[in-house]
């Protein structure tokens, strides 16, 4: 697909006319206006209301002749956010999305291979875009389509660039009224339309295939099909109001709680809840509060885990389960699993017959390998959810260190008071675990570890 140069003389007379979102003005647009002919405006133009989410869309649809059933549209937003989206649907599942994202590795403007030539800002810099197509089955991340044919347009006063911190793209759909999972009615007066915007930041990338994180702001709107179909097979007005369309309902806030529970959940069990175990067993010698500790940390990485599974399945990246973050989270909740089943069997075989176990012994080193595993889980976690940026992996590191040195020094504390102990007395026999309490049952029972001479 090559870039069409519009030989509309409609064109050849439009003025720059950028404003910026207002408390005045329904919502804004930041572009070079196309100034109209002594015809009617072409299509109709939605702008949302949100400010902070604001998009444009502008529409004309061809609906007879050889091109019936193909879309020209104009889109515009914020580029201070990572994505601008349009679909054409009720709701996101089985919409047809046009998705909008920068590209300032200056590899070029695109929507589907080959490569756009573009102007660059200057060397290494550009402020270019990429327009993808996508398709989406339910509520999360569309995935990108190869099935529609999406070109797009370029032109001196509508450039397909990103200027004065707005996305601008137009382009043609060819055949576009149809697809595997919908359809778009011409005789429709209140076809429905949905837009978003992604989160803060850049995704930075030619590719159509590109990641997406989770919508921040998206909504609703319908537009009047018999107003943005005509014969004509050119781009449509681009308005500074509203023409043809109708904002339905309010814009909504998102956001992406799933993944923020998850890691919380995760590091509170890890990080915290698990080491703490180890202060109770090793300092306090309790296996009582030892085993309840460790089976709430348990019952954390399970319900973390589900969490995890089931915001994997809303994105492209971790859908099918190959991470490096997600393989070795599903193997450390397995053994987290065998880890407390050791201990408990262990624990009632030790109670009965006061003797160690094969068990008890894949249990003392089977937990230090579950907890450090654990704990580097979370940085490979942070990494694949987006975040390695800012402060939260010094943030993530600051309290793995804090937590290690206070476990670790109240461990060496004891061992020392066990060695002057020993020294004192001469040494202490016993076997690898020993039975204290004062009660008759031995429900209160402690776990020490006692070396030999």
């Amino acid at each position: 697909m090559n870039a069409v140069r519009l030989p509309n003389p409609q064109l050849a007379n439009s003025a720059n006319s950028g404003f910026l979102p207002g408390t005045q003005s329904k919502a804004s647009l930041q572009h070079a206006a196309r100034a109209t002919n002594a015809q009617t405006n072409l299509g109709t133009t939605f702008i949302s209301t949100d400010q902070g989410g604001w998009v444009s869309f502008s529409l004309n649809a061809v609906g007879s002749g050889t091109n019936a059933g193909d879309l020209y549209f104009h889109m515009e937003g914020p580029a201070t956010k990572e994505w601008i989206a349009i679909g054409i649907g009720e709701e996101m599942q089985n919409a047809l999305m046009f998705v909008v994202y920068a590209d300032h590795t200056g590899h070029g403007t695109r929507s589907s291979p080959p490569r756009i030539k573009v102007t660059r800002t200057s060397k290494g810099d550009c402020d270019c875009v990429t327009l993808s197509p996508r398709l989406s089955t339910g509520h999360n991340e569309p995935s990108y389509t190869g099935t529609k044919n999406v070109t797009l347009l370029t032109d001196a006063n509508l450039p397909n660039r990103i200027t004065n911190s707005t996305y601008s793209v137009s382009a043609l759909c060819k055949n576009c009224t149809k697809w595997a999972l919908g359809s778009l009615d011409l005789s429709s007066t209140s076809a429905p339309f949905i837009y978003a915007v992604g989160p803060d930041g850049s995704i930075d990338s030619s590719s159509p295939s590109a990641d997406l994180r989770r919508h921040t702001v998206f909504g609703n709107f319908n537009m009047n099909m018999g107003l943005a179909t005509s014969d004509q097979s050119r781009l449509p007005t681009v308005s500074k109001t509203e023409i043809g369309a109708t904002q339905k309902g309010s814009p909504r806030v998102d956001h992406d709680y799933a993944i923020l529970v998850h890691a919380i959940v995760m590091c509170v069990a890890f990080v915290l809840i698990m080491p703490f175990g180890v202060v109770l067993l090793r300092v306090l010698e309790t296996v009582r509060w030892h085993a309840w500790n460790q089976a709430v940390a348990a019952l954390l990485v399970v319900l973390g885990t589900a969490i995890g599974i089931y915001w994997s399945g809303t994105y492209n990246r971790s859908k099918n389960y190959n991470s490096a973050h997600q393989i070795l989270g599903i193997i450390l909740v397995v053994a987290v699993i065998i880890q407390l089943s050791l201990g408990f069997f262990h624990h009632r075989y030790y109670k009965k017959h006061a003797r160690p176990t094969l068990m008890g012994r894949i249990h003392r080193y089977l937990g230090p390998a579950v907890l450090f595993f654990g704990i580097v889980n979370g940085g490979t976690g942070l990494d694949f959810a987006g975040n390695a940026t800012g402060g939260y992996i010094a943030a993530y590191v600051v309290v793995v260190v804090v937590v290690t040195l206070l476990v670790g020094g109240a461990i060496f504390m004891k061992m020392r008071q066990q060695r002057r102990k020993k020294a004192s007395t001469g040494g202490d026999e016993g076997g690898f675990y020993r039975v204290q309490g004062n009660s008759n049952d031995g429900s209160n029972i402690g776990l020490k570890s006692l070396s030999r001479g």
